[in-house]
């Protein structure tokens, strides 16, 4: 053995890669959307994951049983455009924005709550965050924040034109994110 070298130790498959922290965004469809054409929500509900997030938590669930790790389950809100009043200074209504975000953040929430039970095992430790913002930047923002191990992140595979003007929220997760992503289509 040359000077210097160590010997490895073979380690069992809880130390082979020391997953402590899972972090799995929930893309969720709206009962709204359902309608839409390629909307599909889920594992047979009228809203909630989508097919990709179900595949993700299926796997983020294996990964976290596997490493004995917790789940942080995260949803990202756009941000909500502000209104704005007519040029012409004439009345118009008011929109409580504030409280409009906040009902959707405890609404999305409640739902993510209702993901962790249906999907994940009772055995299983996870937390549900609800953020707002651009979804990319946010689920970087919040990986390191929580000092994650890997990211499980479900794609929609989209292509074409509605990638180009969409863009990719995998995509740039993957390109900016500071641990390892794990993509599912």
């Amino acid at each position: 053995m040359p000077k210097g070298s160590k010997t490895r130790k073979t380690r069992n498959a809880a130390g082979w890669l020391p997953l402590k922290h899972i972090l799995c965004p929930v893309d969720q469809t709206p009962a709204v959307e359902l309608g839409r054409a390629g909307a599909r929500p889920d594992c047979g509900q009228s809203h909630g994951p989508t097919e990709a997030a179900c595949r993700a938590l299926k796997v983020a669930e294996e990964l976290a049983r596997t490493f004995r790790a917790e789940i942080l389950l995260v949803h990202v809100l756009p941000s909500t455009p502000l209104p704005v009043p007519p040029i012409d200074g004439s009345w118009a209504p008011s929109f409580d924005v504030v409280a409009y975000e906040e009902q959707l953040r405890k609404d999305y929430r409640r739902s993510l709550e209702h993901v962790r039970k249906e999907h994940l095992g009772a055995k299983t430790r996870v937390r549900v965050r609800v953020l707002t913002g651009d979804p990319a930047t946010e689920i970087v923002r919040i990986a390191k924040e929580e000092k994650t191990d890997i990211i499980v992140l479900p794609t929609h595979g989209r292509t074409g034109l509605s990638h180009m003007f969409v863009g990719s929220v995998a995509e740039k997760v993957v390109r900016h994110a500071e641990c390892p992503v794990l993509t599912l289509h």
